[in-house]
């Protein structure tokens, strides 16, 4: 390794030479392992046989001319040099091989990828073979097995089972072994208990030896008995009871567990808990405040009001009244705040553009407060009293308030006044009793009182030169010096660990410079294996720290330093410690700016520890002191000799810390005892660092060498936020993630979707849903979204599959789109999705004879308008079916928006009939209630308007009666039942009385009227109905028709989330005579997760959504309900105790507490997917890495292949956390993931198109996207904070819009280059050595715009930017909405010896079919450059071009352009091999019929020749893009928007012959 005195020069010069070694070595590898001669294995031969296939197939097609026609290996040069491999083709441009591994080794010699070698069926490794043992261990099989023990020789054995120690293969594979041969062929043998002074087995069993009723179970050895094999193990105390003394009347077995929880044990007993959770409404009037615009400051003013507020509460609350658990601010000034999907919308729509100054705001907040009790709990309203007391108590006192909330450190709040503090009596409480066993509960022990430390002496006594002593340290001038731990550390049993000699291991080597990070001051590398920590400072603050780059968690973490001191110069009076060496170990994901607490606090760098070791000295004493412990145990030592050379070691060796020293030319001496660590440290994975203490000496200097002894390979640590530090901060880059569990197989049964050709990915939910309809007859649901689909359910809800956009749509105007009707034929449903503007809209309905699966047009209101197919148009849009629950009756009855007119049907919806009603019908109807309890011959109708309700006999409605009049308030919903013996009949509605939810939700908010008794058919034709008005609130009543006792209330669609999504449950007590209504749901403040399933949305995103949409009840099950809005679809199986979340299952349930649902986990769809996905993208270093753009939550990870999905984007300290959408990615590495995106989500589609700055930004993460950083400077922005003044779109800010990223290692000293949505191209260059350093060098890094040659100087938007053929290529689209920028519009070539492109675009011929007065290109979305040079474009009919946008090809270069197939929407087009992929959206009607122009899922074989569609996939007018699945290219995904992802078989190839 060179040796330079500049820690700078040495990184020079050591590059280049590691960069020479790591070739040779690989080139040496291939040789040594492979062989250039192996015989072709049957995968090979298999591989050959089929690309022969492939090539004869296709050669016309690939236009060859060669002469021989041979196939061979040859280099493919398109797919450039990171990525090139070599293909057994016919190719007469490049040089062929015989070999696959002569082709890499001679075409991509040097390619540090190694991606061609990796693509051998046997890829060898990357490094030499190696001698001696291997670093693994295996069980040694041909030995007998008492005296068989574990063996690393090479070579291993195949298929057998390896370990990363030899004490873990120990312990798996010679578990039992009586001998205990493998444990004493250990280097360091433990005992079988290393921490106990008997001797224990690693299993329990029965103790025959003693009466069964007075006996249990052991682990004591040696056993009681000959043979192991003699009597059963189990693996704990527990489970040996539970079997071998299963009945146990005296259990004797189970109360000698360590902690025994049977009832009849002594001290156990059985006793009631009562816990009581009050939410508190409360107001405070604030007057004089500023209330601020930018998202971060609203975010901590809203931080500031609630800590505050949680501080005076407390301090009030007594031991009577609980403990407060949590403040929420609801809404300040009467703008709700949200907690939600983007940053701007967390503090939702304060809408001011500036800053304000209100002289009165109102805060409304909610207090939780929780009270548990086990005895003399008195009841509710003795809670509500307390509670009541104690939150006013500290709220009422207006000053004190006024004076926290000033003193809060908030700007915002320091010239507030409080005008006044009200607090709500009537709170909401919720109270359960849980009854427990355990033991009884007693007060604490008193804990004994605590010992001053011993003050040290001021001079040490002397000791023999070589032997430890506890002597105590000498007192520093001019004032003592305290301990700061216990002089006697407390007693234990000595450790059964390793000797004190150091054990020999070969994995034995010096740490360098590269592999540590550093902060503080005076850290220098003269050479790669010296570290230098120096000051000529006596400032606290002037001293440095070293640690590890990586962790290590090997049973035996073992490392050494050997430093050398020189020793300050002071004059004879002076007597000083010097500044002192702490080596240590501390947890995983420590970095160095956390370690720099100076002398005062070093308690606080030792908290932060697992582990340390100290030596000092003093200045004119000779001796050398030692100092060692962990979080429970300091020991310290000392020696009379002083050393400014010496050699320190600290080990964990089987969760116990040992300390050594060793003097120059002398053997490790071990310092005082062994030092076993805490339970919740064992097994954690640690770093290795050292540091000094500054002590006020003028100056210090330590070289430093360490050596690594043991401790396995290097692991990961996670990246974080840079930290406070007392020095400068930095964060270094360390490429690497956590290891993953496994993900958890599916527990759910998916044979109702398993004949479908493609799979639904994703995570579940995600978009707007509504129309929820459950059918009485079977287990079919339907629900829709507002992105144009309709999604069925064969198996209640448990799995969905969407409905071809060519049978049936669902319409986006969810507040009119009605759920699927049901009739008494169980297979023939009906629907119509329409808009209420039936003027302008042509709405047909439909009706399916399959269940939903195919779909035909039917008249229902008996419109004598037609569309352009002859389908009838509807005068009227229906609204609620209400078909009969007598099967097969044929009858069904529809109500339509706006009037009070019905239809009727007797044919299952065949064929309609107006009724002709009696009573003014141009009042909206509210509901009806079809009541057939009494049998055909005496079915009667309930229907209520606005304005009444009336009622008929079946057949008879010109005989309707009014039995209700509404006056001076209105209905807005009705529901009725009867029981199912029919005695008991219930009507209910919803008036629109607004002073039910007075000041906090609009005028749709009414009293619950009810309706409930024992009355017969007959009785009611000519009863006098009187309705009885409750004091609950809502507006949507729902029931079942066939249970008069329960009913369900919600808010309506304009409610806010904190009451929008409640559901209130009414059941009829028969003690009341009358409903009571009780609170069953709601999404926020958030549903306890017993109650509610949780999903990645809400989790990881938020539940902030407004009130329902629809909400349905199942019509013959009143247990069966649910309800959906913008984000969640919600249902309960049991009547509202228990919520599901259907559309996503938990894929992470079996690595996680109980199934706990937490978030940054990952889901499998459950096919209800609604999600906008743009691009899908596999990381090329590691294809299980898969990333997903996605509107509104940022993007999706997958681990797994594209199986199963996890939101991320790191957590909200994260910057890319607050974006809206991930617009693009590319990848550096295995671990290093560039992304860009920003907060104007759906781009191409609609105004999302036009000319946007936004607030976003280029982003990297090198954890695989655990956690997220930006990319080089921010520069100055010359926007306002709305980020929507596009006329702002220039400047050298990059917090703005991006679209597209390109990374090339190759170029530059890596270069990495971004598309803008209003500003053009920008990059940075020299990131492949600056990604070896720190966050903050990356991020002090400038971007240079390159914009030379692309178009104008002003608005310029870059979807595109690719490398294809070793060049660099760009798409510039037109300027929306202006399109002004026609001629500079197209495909960009990259000169980088210039830095300008070059516009590829000559003469764009007029295809024939297009209009003259149309033009051309107005808005490209996508272009690639295929294997042989074409240029591909595609471009969307926007701008009134109709029908003139396409797929375009060049095949010279740009010179010119011909369209070759029309195409209405794509919005991608990618060249995979000779297949072109053209993607977008296909125009469907409503009711399935294509509209104009054509589109959907096309691809091309030859050249572009003919094109064939994929219409097996349902989703053909969503479509945005598609990829092909790196693990096995027979298949792809498609990505959707508003539909998720789709993954299944890649459609055939079609070769048309001209």
């Amino acid at each position: 390794r060179p040796s330079s005195t500049s820690w700078t020069a040495s990184r020079a010069n050591y590059y280049p030479t590691m960069k020479i070694f790591t070739i040779f070595s690989f080139l040496v590898s291939i040789v040594d392992i492979t062989g250039a001669d192996a015989p072709p294995t049957s995968f090979e031969k298999a591989r050959e046989e089929y690309y022969k296939r492939i090539t004869l197939s296709n050669n016309n097609e690939r236009k060859l001319s060669c002469t021989t026609g041979a196939v061979a290996w040859h280099p493919d040069y398109a797919a450039g040099w990171t990525s090139g491999y070599c293909r057994h083709t016919v190719d007469c441009d490049s040089p062929s091989y015989s070999t696959e591994l002569a082709c890499c080794k001679s075409a991509y010699a040097g390619q540090v990828s190694g991606y061609c070698i990796s693509m051998l069926p046997s890829p060898p490794t990357t490094s030499p073979t190696e001698t001696g043992g291997l670093n693994i261990y295996y069980a040694d099989y041909d030995t007998a097995w008492d005296q068989a023990y574990c063996i690393n020789t090479r070579p291993l054995p195949s298929g057998r089972p390896t370990y990363s120690s030899m004490l873990a293969c120990c312990k798996a594979d010679y578990r039992g072994q009586i001998s205990g041969k493998c444990i004493s062929m250990l280097p360091s043998p433990p005992t079988l208990s290393p921490t106990n002074s008997e001797h224990e087995a690693e299993f329990w069993y029965p103790v025959y030896e003693i009466p069964w009723d007075q006996s249990g179970c052991s682990n004591k050895l040696p056993l009681p008995y000959k043979n192991i094999n003699d009597r059963p193990r189990y693996s704990t105390q527990e489970s040996c009871c539970a079997s071998a003394y299963s009945g146990q009347v005296s259990m004797t077995c189970v109360c000698d567990l360590p902690s025994p929880t049977t009832l009849g044990c002594p001290g156990i007993i059985e006793y009631t808990v009562t816990t009581t959770t009050a939410t508190i409404s409360s107001t405070l009037s604030l007057g004089d405040i500023t209330i601020p615009s930018d998202p971060t400051e609203k975010t901590a003013l809203v931080e500031s009001l609630e800590s505050t507020i949680m501080a005076i509460v407390m301090a009030s609350l007594g031991a009577d009244a609980g403990t407060l658990l949590e403040i929420i601010i609801l809404s300040i000034g009467g703008q709700p705040v949200r907690r939600g999907l983007l940053l701007r919308r967390r503090l939702n729509d304060f809408h001011t553009q500036t800053r304000q100054t209100s002289r009165s705001n109102t805060i409304a907040f909610q207090m939780i407060v929780k009270h548990e009790c086990s005895k003399n709990c008195g009841n509710s309203n003795t809670v509500r009293d307390a509670v009541y007391a104690g939150v006013s108590k500290g709220l009422s006192d207006t000053s004190a308030v006024q004076h926290a909330l000033q003193r809060s450190g908030n700007v915002h709040l320091q010239t507030g006044t409080v005008q006044g503090v009200w607090v709500d009596q009537d709170m909401d409480i919720k109270r359960k009793t849980k009854t427990t066993v355990g033991p009884l509960r007693t007060s604490p022990p008193t804990p004994p009182p605590t010992q001053p430390p011993t003050q040290p002496p001021t001079a040490p006594p002397t000791s023999s030169p070589t032997a430890i002593s506890s002597t105590n340290e000498p007192s520093q001038q001019p004032s003592s010096q305290v301990s700061l731990y216990p002089s006697s550390p407390p007693s234990y049993e000595p450790s059964f660990g390793p000797s004190y000699e150091p054990s020999s291991v070969p994995s034995t080597f010096d740490v360098i410079s590269d592999e540590w990070m550093f902060d503080g001051n005076g850290v220098s590398f003269p050479s790669e294996t010296e570290v230098v920590l120096q000051s000529e400072s006596n400032g606290n603050s002037q001293f440095g720290v070293a640690i590890t780059k990586h962790a290590f968690n090997e049973n035996d973490v073992d490392f050494q330093v050997d430093y050398i001191q020189t020793s300050s110069d002071y004059g004879s009076e002076d007597n000083w410690y010097e500044s002192q060496l702490y080596i240590f170990f501390a947890e995983e994901g420590t970095y160095p700016e956390t370690l720099l607490q100076t002398d005062n606090d070093i308690g606080k760098f030792l908290n932060l520890t697992v582990g340390y070791l100290k030596s000092k000295v003093f200045t004119t004493l000779d001796h050398t002191w030692f100092s060692c412990g962990t979080a429970e145990i300091s020991q310290s030592s000392s020696i009379s000799t002083k050393h400014l050379e010496l050699g320190l070691r600290i080990r964990r060796f089987n969760n116990t810390i040992y300390t050594y020293y060793k003097v120059p030319d002398g053997e490790w001496e071990d310092i005082e005892e062994p030092m076993p660590l805490a339970q919740s440290m064992h097994d954690v994975p640690v770093q290795f660092g050292f540091r000094v203490k500054k002590e006020y000496n003028a100056h210090h200097n330590f070289s430093v060498r360490t050596t690594k002894i043991a401790g396995g390979p290097p692991l990961p640590i996670p990246t974080k936020a840079p930290t406070t530090s007392p020095t400068e901060t930095r964060t270094w880059i360390v490429p690497g993630t956590v290891s993953r569990d496994p993900v958890c197989p599916t527990t759910l049964d998916r044979s109702s979707v398993s004949s479908y050709s493609y799979e639904v990915r994703g995570i579940g939910g995600g978009g707007a849903m509504s129309g929820l309809s459950i059918s009485p007859w079977n287990s079919l649901w339907f629900v829709g979204t507002d992105m144009g689909t309709l999604f069925r359910s064969t198996d209640a809800g448990k799995l969905w599959y969407p409905v071809s956009h060519y049978e049936a749509k669902y319409h986006s105007r969810l507040i009119v789109s009605i759920p699927v009707g049901y009739t008494s034929n169980s297979s023939i449903v009906l629907h119509a999705s329409c808009h209420e503007n039936v003027a302008d809209r042509n709405c047909v309905a439909q009706r399916s004879l399959d269940s939903g699966v195919t779909w035909s047009p039917i008249n229902i209101t008996g419109g004598t308008r037609q569309d352009s197919e002859g389908n009838p148009v509807l005068d009227e849009i229906p609204m609620s079916w209400y078909g009969s629950l007598t099967q097969n009756s044929g009858i069904i009855y529809c109500t339509v928006f706006g009037s009070g007119n019905i239809y009727k049907s007797s044919d299952d919806g065949l064929n309609w009939t107006r009724l002709s009603l009696p009573f003014n019908s141009t009042n909206p109807a509210v509901g009806l209630y079809f009541d057939e309890s009494a049998g055909s011959a005496a079915r009667y109708i309930y229907f209520a308007t606005s304005r009444a309700i009336y009622m008929w006999k079946e057949g008879f409605e010109g005989d309707a009666r009014e039995v209700y009049v509404s006056d001076p308030n209105l209905l807005q919903s009705f529901a009725g039942a009867r029981t199912e013996d029919s005695t008991v009949l219930m009507l209910s509605f919803v008036d629109n009385n607004a002073t039910a939810c007075e000041g906090d939700v609009d005028v749709t908010c009414g009293y619950v009227h009810t309706f409930h008794q024992t009355i017969d058919i007959a009785t009611a034709e000519n009863f006098n109905f009187s309705f009885t008005k409750t004091p609950q609130r809502g507006f949507r009543v729902e029931s079942s028709r066939t249970d008069s006792d329960r009913l369900y209330i919600t808010g309506a669609r304009g409610w806010p989330s904190s009451t929008g999504t409640k559901v209130w449950v009414g059941l009829y007590e028969n003690d009341q005579s009358s409903f009571v209504f009780t609170l069953k749901f709601q999404q926020y403040p958030l549903w306890d997760s017993d109650k509610l399933e949780y999903s990645a949305v809400g989790i990881d995103v938020g539940y902030w959504d407004g009130g329902y949409y629809t909400y349905a009840v199942k019509p013959n099950d009143s247990l069966v309900a649910g309800g959906s809005g913008n984000f969640f679809l919600h249902v309960t199986r049991n009547g509202g105790d228990n919520w599901q979340s259907p559309f996503t299952e938990y894929a992470d349930g079996c690595n996680t507490n109980n199934g706990e649902r937490v978030g940054g986990r990952r889901w499998r769809s459950t096919g209800l997917e609604m999600t906008s996905v743009r691009w899908l993208k596999f990381n090329p270093y590691h294809t299980d890495y898969a990333y997903a753009s996605v509107a509104d939550i940022r993007m999706l990870r997958s681990d797994d292949g594209g199986n199963t999905f996890e939101i991320t984007g790191g957590d909200n300290t994260d910057p890319l956390f607050n974006l809206n959408t991930v617009y693009d990615y590319d990848f550096a590495g295995v671990h290093t993931v560039f992304a860009v995106g920003g907060n104007f989500h759906d781009w191409p589609h609609g105004w999302y198109k036009n000319l946007r700055r936004g607030a976003g930004g280029v982003f990297v993460s090198f954890n695989s996207g655990d956690n997220w950083h930006r990319v080089g400077q921010l520069g100055s922005s010359n926007c306002d904070d709305s980020f929507l003044n596009v006329d702002c779109a220039l400047g050298d800010d990059m917090v703005r819009q991006i679209l597209a990223v390109h990374w090339d290692e190759n170029v530059g000293g890596g270069t990495l280059y971004v598309g803008t949505q209003s500003a053009g191209v920008a990059r940075i260059e020299g990131l492949n050595d600056i990604m070896a350093t720190t966050i903050e060098q990356m991020q002090d890094l400038q971007w240079e715009w390159i914009n030379d040659g692309l178009g104008t100087e002003i608005e310029r938007i870059i979807p595109e930017i690719k490398e294809r053929n070793g060049a660099l290529y760009c798409l510039l689209t037109g300027n929306a909405p202006h399109f002004n920028n026609n001629q500079y519009v197209g495909i960009y070539l990259f000169d980088h010896s210039s830095s300008s492109w070059s516009l590829k675009k000559g003469t764009v011929n007029h295809h024939p079919s297009i209009g003259a007065e149309f033009g051309l290109w107005a808005y490209p979305t996508s272009f690639d450059v295929d294997q042989y040079g074409n240029l591909w474009l595609a471009d969307i009919e926007t701008n009134w071009n109709y029908l003139a946008s396409g797929i375009w090809k060049s095949t010279d270069n740009g010179e010119t352009f011909n369209r070759i197939q029309q195409f209405t929407h794509p919005y991608q087009i990618t060249c995979v091999g000779d297949r072109i992929y053209a993607s977008g959206a296909r125009s469907i009607s409503h009711i399935g019929n294509a509209g104009w122009g054509d589109g959907g899922a096309m691809y091309s074989d030859d050249g572009g020749a003919s094109w064939q569609k994929n219409e097996v996939i349902p989703l053909l007018s969503n479509l945005n893009s598609v990829v092909v699945d790196p693990a096995d290219d027979t298949k792809v995904f498609y990505t959707f928007f508003g539909g998720g992802m789709m993954w299944g078989p890649r459609p055939p190839i079609v070769i048309t012959r001209k």
